[in-house]
């Protein structure tokens, strides 16, 4: 008779953790209520004839631009399995489709926005995901394209997972799923969605350099976000040290491997510990620190000077930031990770490589934006509104305006409140390469689900060209990828 393996004593006690939080989690969802795993978009839109695609337009792989109705944007799904698999590849293919599109459309001036949602969403229709980052792409698309709607080329890439398994009117015990959400956005973030990112980033600059690429990773979407770009990370941290090992006197230079990536990737309300962020930047940090990004002045009809508007600022390709009140990242995060790291985890580098008060505990078990030793810049509301003195602390800051609704907790006025910011380097800083972290107000982000508001958008619009650069009326703006071998003063 063939005998079974037999499991060592370390395994079993290894398994046994995981086996026991499961058979807990079963029981809870059995009494709560499961949220369906399925494929939530399932018609085509290109696949079928013209005349179809009017029909059950929700339900589509891409939901299509559509003046009249007032839908200044087109919207792509893609969807992923538990096992990281896709639930219909097509829905790729559709995306890509709806991207070249945009970018016919536009004369080469598309805005494609990528997102990947976290814990506790996917892409059923009454999602709030879903339906925040519509409201968003819709006033995205209102400002870059004004006057000249039939010709937007605002995309969203919805990439969706099985962030939710338990109904939202069971929510403590949703919260008892955060270690098995954990370990299925790990397994999720590997190929194919690693592939589909990267894919999408390419798609949107294949057509024009002068296309506008924002990624952006929410929870534990930025886990997977992070998990996926990793690999281009290493190429792009390898062909720079080339680069600059041949010259380091050019006024600029292309690196090839970033002409394919996104223009800005944003990791919102991130809920990974900082091991792979602290990882990357040991590896590449003397490199990056010796190149600078750019981005053009806010307006182009200005003389160089020293106004910020005709300034050409700094700007990041990596944007890492939570709320200084998101909670779950902040408080639940730590402890989760002290009682239970996820199998595979990053391993934590050693001490002698981390900067000085940071200890390889905290890189397992705190949020990079929570960190302070990783920060690169501060954020600082400007008094009366009066933004001058942000030139001190860094001549290059970037200045963000927001308006904060009246019904905001942290809004006393009675009425809408507009309020001013400056993003400013902090000169002393371990971390000074285009990998930018910090924590960001209350009123930007109140909490760690509120991300898609009119405030979060003016402020990562902030970091990028003007929008109105996008309209086809326009002169094509200029590409963003331009990087500089030395830091400005």
């Amino acid at each position: 008779m063939k005998r079974l393996p037999v499991r060592s004593r370390d395994q079993q006690e290894r398994s046994a953790p995981r086996f026991s939080r499961r058979l807990v989690l079963l029981a809870f969802l059995a009494l709560a209520g499961c949220v369906p795993q399925k494929q939530w978009r399932q018609q085509p839109f290109y696949a079928v004839p013209p005349a179809e695609r009017a029909k059950d337009v929700e339900q589509r792989y891409v939901i299509p631009l559509d003046v009249s109705g007032k839908r200044l944007y087109s919207l792509a799904f893609v969807e992923f399995k538990n096992n990281g698999d896709y639930w219909d590849k097509r829905q790729l293919d559709e995306a890509l489709h709806a991207i070249d599109e945009a970018d016919r459309r536009s004369n080469h001036r598309a805005v494609v926005v990528t997102f990947i949602h976290g814990w506790k969403n996917n892409a059923k229709q009454d999602n709030n995901n879903v339906l925040d980052f519509r409201r968003q792409l819709n006033r995205v698309a209102a400002d870059a394209c004004k006057d000249d709607f039939e010709h937007c080329g605002v995309v969203g890439v919805y990439m969706a997972w099985s962030g939710d398994i338990v109904s939202r009117y069971a929510d403590t015990t949703r919260t008892l799923t955060y270690f098995d959400r954990r370990d299925t956005a790990i397994r999720v973030a590997v190929d194919p969605i690693a592939d589909a990112v990267l894919k999408v980033m390419k798609q949107v600059k294949s057509g024009a350099e002068t296309n506008l690429s924002v990624v952006v990773g929410h929870s534990f979407g930025g886990l997977v976000l992070e998990y996926a770009i990793s690999r281009q990370l290493r190429i792009i941290g390898d062909e720079l040290h080339s680069e600059l090992g041949k010259s380091a006197t050019r006024d600029a230079m292309q690196l090839k491997s970033l002409g394919d990536f996104a223009d800005l990737v944003v990791l919102i309300n991130q809920a990974a510990p900082a091991a792979n962020a602290v990882t990357t930047l040991i590896q590449y940090r003397g490199d990056l620190e010796r190149v600078n990004l750019l981005r053009p002045p806010r307006q182009t009809s200005c003389d160089a000077g020293e106004t910020q508007d005709c300034k050409q600022l700094t700007r990041p390709l990596i944007l890492s930031v939570s709320s200084e009140t998101d909670l779950a990242t902040k408080a639940v995060l730590p402890v989760a990770e002290t009682i239970a790291r996820p199998p595979n985890g990053p391993p934590s580098p050693p001490q002698d490589q981390l900067p000085e008060g940071l200890t390889p505990k905290k890189v397992l078990t705190t949020a990079a934006a929570h960190t302070p030793q990783l920060y690169s810049h501060q954020i600082v509301q400007c008094a009366n509104g009066d933004c001058s003195p942000c030139a001190k602390l860094d001549k290059y800051y970037i200045p963000i305006s927001i308006t904060l609704p009246a019904y905001a907790p942290s809004n006393s006025t009675g009425s809408d409140e507009k309020r001013k910011y400056c993003v400013a380097r902090d000169r002393k800083a371990w971390n000074q390469t285009p990998y930018w972290i910090f924590e960001i107000p209350t009123a930007i982000v109140p909490d760690h689900g509120t991300i898609f508001t009119d405030r979060f958008t003016d402020f990562l619009t902030s970091f990028l060209p003007p929008l109105e650069s996008y309209r086809s009326s326009r002169p094509a703006p200029a590409p963003l990828q331009r990087m500089t071998p030395s830091r400005p003063n």
